[in-house]
């Protein structure tokens, strides 16, 4: 893989056009060096406080911003790019590409790559999607028009909902490591105050600091081929298959013996099968109940074993965390689970993503739909909750130990069957 990726980085920036594209998490090196990304800047005033902390702490990063941004600040823009700041694009403006055709993908990204052009003379070669979008469908449109642009991805810090900055920058640091590529979401003023901090302490751990593309630039290719047809590990929220308008039923943790035959119940009676991601834990004490779900047809796939946060573990307490419970769930059912991981508490980042993927699995799986069943709210307000935000493609949170879930889903599987969906376990939705 990371031969693949080098190559790759080489081709882009050796060609004028490439047919290569990948999703750029970190780069192949064994020197201390990192990119630090920065997204969300909106305001001359954010940018203004970037390039003062640059210029205090003397160097370079990748901004991503919206090329309506860009446009209306052409002057300060230059005045960032002659400091040796790089820009990128996340398109025209701040809206989502999942519900946008592949035409029309194509075309944010090429007027976003025209007004930077436009505002300093050079072209958009990297390109950060909107509010994180990255999966297959956004790839093969790479793929498939030719492009020349790499899409950016890098550590994902999850700080945009936290409003304590010694924490971000925490988080952040415990991420670091050669080639890195970090991601600080300037939505909330907290991130803009962990950015001195985060420099500060990689500073401090004998890290400097490069633009994304000065990073690539300092990688050698290796000899070897490129290999071919590679697919792509995932971080999975929602499935856009312009071809089936699926919905898939999702199921966490664990349960007692009335809570899974109740819920297993219903899914039955109404044909559906989803995917259940067990903790390793439950599954070996009570094998019985996993095997009753595996025996339905549903997809066991893996939760860790003690529900643990996961950015806290190290390594190999990550791999033992999936290898136990991958053993667990073979010893219920025979078999073992399906490749896919859900964090506990949606927690993640791009070195637990590379550890998963480093053991064989192809995707961390998230949520777009939260039902909140876990916190005991009722069957009502679950129905209400999918009802507004469930759409073609959507990942639907539930919990096996949900209070309400499985009165909630009598009503929720005709009414989503009603509207057209067909309701289908994770591999399904994906194919």
């Amino acid at each position: 893989m990371r031969v693949f990726v080098v190559l790759l980085l080489w081709a882009f920036l050796t060609a004028p056009v490439s047919a290569a594209v990948l999703v750029l998490d970190k780069v192949d090196t064994n020197a201390k060096i990192i990119a630090l990304t920065v997204e969300e800047v909106v305001t001359t005033q954010k940018l203004e406080q970037i390039l003062d902390i640059c210029k205090k702490e003397d160097i370079h990063l990748t901004v991503f911003s919206a090329s309506s941004f860009i446009t209306d600040n052409i002057e300060i823009i230059k005045r960032a790019q002659a400091m040796g700041i790089e820009f990128g694009v996340s398109g025209t403006k701040r809206q989502s590409w999942e519900a946008l055709s592949y035409e029309d993908i194509i075309k944010d990204i090429e007027q976003a790559d025209a007004a930077l052009s436009n505002a300093i003379g050079s072209s958009a070669r990297l390109v950060r999607p909107p509010f994180g979008y990255y999966n297959n469908k956004l790839i093969r449109v790479m793929e498939e028009e030719d492009r020349r642009y790499i899409l950016v991805r890098g550590i994902s810090t999850g700080d945009w909902p936290v409003t304590n900055a010694q924490y971000i920058a925490d988080k952040v640091v415990s991420s670091l490591s050669n080639g890195g590529i970090i991601n600080i979401n300037l939505y909330k003023q907290s991130s803009l105050d962990a950015l001195p901090m985060v420099i500060q302490q990689a500073k401090a751990n004998g890290y400097r600091f490069l633009t994304v593309s000065e990073m690539i630039s300092s990688v050698k290719p290796p000899k070897e081929e490129v290999v071919k047809n590679q697919r792509y590990f995932e971080v999975i929220s929602r499935v856009d298959n312009p071809h089936k308008p699926a919905i898939s039923l999702t199921f966490d943790d664990s349960g007692s013996y009335y809570q899974v035959t109740k819920l297993l119940s219903v899914l039955k009676k109404n044909f559906i099968t989803g995917t259940f991601f067990v903790s390793g834990e439950w599954a070996l004490q009570s094998p019985e109940l996993v095997r009753a779900i595996a025996a339905d047809g549903h997809e066991i796939a893996n939760h860790s074993y003690s529900h643990a946060v996961f950015t806290r573990l190290d390594n190999r307490e990550i791999e033992i965390e999936i290898k136990k419970t991958e053993q667990a769930i073979i010893e219920a059912t025979g078999k073992p689970p399906v490749k896919y991981f859900r964090p506990p508490y949606g927690d993640y980042n791009d070195r637990v993503s590379k550890v998963l993927e480093n053991i064989g699995y192809e995707a961390v799986v998230l949520w777009d739909v939260d039902t909140m069943d876990w916190s005991g709210v009722s069957a009502a307000e679950i129905i209400t909750n999918v009802e507004k935000n469930a759409l073609k493609g959507s990942i639907i949170l539930f919990h096996i130990h949900g209070k309400n879930t499985a009165e909630a889903l009598d009503t929720i599987i005709p009414d989503l069957k009603s509207k057209g969906y067909l309701l289908t376990n994770l591999s399904d939705l994906r194919i």
